[in-house]
């Protein structure tokens, strides 16, 4: 499932900027994006362990790759409200909306 996940990064000089935090302009990379004929979400968060996409009543959960985490969505033409949901290594989960959002 990872290597597939990989797919939906962006070039891989844009991705170590990011996690060195040398990257000017995060939401380049993070939040919500067209993809394909979807939408990807990626979320930069070292800390966590496990994030799952809260839309409605959905949740899906997200795949880490290269540690950003990423959801695909074939099928959404437009962008739609959705939070996050963040668990850390203590079992702490945080629901917030995503900041690149």
């Amino acid at each position: 499932m990872q290597k597939d996940a990989e797919r939906f990064l962006p070039d891989r000089e844009l991705v170590e900027k990011l996690k060195s935090g040398r990257l000017a302009n995060p939401h380049y990379i993070l939040g919500m994006h067209e993809f394909e004929e979807g939408r990807v979400v990626r979320v930069y968060d070292p800390e966590a362990t496990k994030i799952t996409i809260l839309a409605g009543r959905v949740r899906v959960p997200m795949t880490l790759a290269d540690g950003i985490f990423v959801a695909y969505f074939p099928d959404a033409k437009d962008q739609f409200p959705y939070k996050l949901e963040r668990v850390y290594g203590d079992k702490r989960k945080y629901v917030a909306e995503d900041p690149y959002f």
